[in-house]
């Protein structure tokens, strides 16, 4: 009995630094400067006072981040749902757990000096975008609607960085790009621009994507990560002047930007209907233009609406 004894007190003590090394063990988390509800929630302790501990490093890029949870470098990534769907084809075992923003900052931005006055006039133009992104699909919508063939344009593929430059100086006629792209480029012309929105009403949506076992293993951390978000969205949208004024401090980004783009950026925690259709959409856009293989992802079965739903069934209106 005396020699099972201090068997006994060991097995007690490794049990016990298991089970605290489990609750310490943080959720890390992937976000650009896009993900303000993470920003908000993590410069308020919303996270530490919803009982759990997350890590948020800041990355350049949704794509960045969906590189970096594919890894497993992070448990949590935050992306829009075009590059969810990018990912979807190859990646069944992601989800969508949630939102956290609804945006719709995609502009056109042309040179008023190549006979550019709306879409009709971009015919025999070079306009400059990132091949294959969510630029380039709303631009696809954009001409449909107004009768331009994609044939009658030149696309020239251009990191986003970089198309501010490519416009000014002159190597396309006009450029399509997200925040702050599309501002930098107006803004650093020089001469007169036209600034068409190309989303024609239709937001996209910033999402909150893990692995499945993710989802399996850590549904209480998840589920407490989201309540901060909500959370978040709430403080933000009564406290708009103090949360413009947190984030610009929190990214390090000037104020006056933050105004620009506040009611294009809207911080949204919820799942949606027109999310799925916009996936859908997405995800056959891709095929038909060589960008993804094989059939469109029932994006119904990569959508996890439980977490979100116990939490406020209000802001889930998804139709299974």
């Amino acid at each position: 009995m005396n020699k099972l004894f201090p068997a006994l007190i060991l097995s007690i003590v490794v049990l016990l630094q298991c089970a605290s090394g489990a609750r310490a063990e943080s959720l890390r988390v992937a976000t650009s400067t896009s993900g303000w509800a993470i920003w908000i929630a993590k410069e308020m302790g919303f996270f530490e006072e919803a009982g759990v501990d997350v890590e948020v490093e800041l990355v350049a890029s949704g794509v960045a981040a969906g590189g970096g949870l594919i890894d497993g470098n992070y448990d949590v990534a935050t992306m829009s749902g075009f590059a969810f769907v990018a990912r979807s084809f190859n990646h069944p075992d992601l989800r969508v757990i949630g939102t956290v923003a609804s945006i719709a900052n995609v502009h056109l931005i042309a040179r008023a000096d190549r006979g550019i006055s709306g879409p009709a006039d971009l015919k025999g133009k070079r306009i400059g975008l990132r091949g294959g992104s969510i630029s380039e699909f709303f631009l696809g919508r954009l001409l449909d609607l107004h009768k331009v063939r994609p044939t009658d344009i030149k696309t020239v593929d251009i990191a986003p960085p970089d198309l501010p430059k490519a416009l000014s100086d002159g190597v396309v006629d006009a450029i399509v790009s997200w925040q702050p792209y599309a501002k930098q480029a107006a803004d650093g012309l020089g001469i007169p621009s036209v600034d068409i929105t190309v989303q024609g009403g239709q937001s996209y949506y910033f999402d909150l994507v893990v692995r499945k076992q993710t989802l399996t293993q850590r549904r209480g951390d998840l589920k407490r990560l989201l309540e901060a978000l909500v959370r978040a969205s709430e403080w933000a949208s009564a406290n708009e002047e103090a949360a413009k004024t947190l984030l610009s401090e929190a990214l390090d980004v000037d104020r006056r930007d933050i105004d620009t783009f506040w009611h294009s950026h809207s911080i949204d925690v919820a799942l949606s209907q027109d999310m799925i259709f916009l996936m859908e959409q997405e995800a056959v856009w891709r095929v038909a233009n060589g960008y993804s293989e094989g059939a469109v992802p029932d994006f119904l079965e990569r959508i996890d609406t439980e977490l979100l739903s116990e939490i406020d069934p209000v802001l889930v209106t998804v139709i299974e």
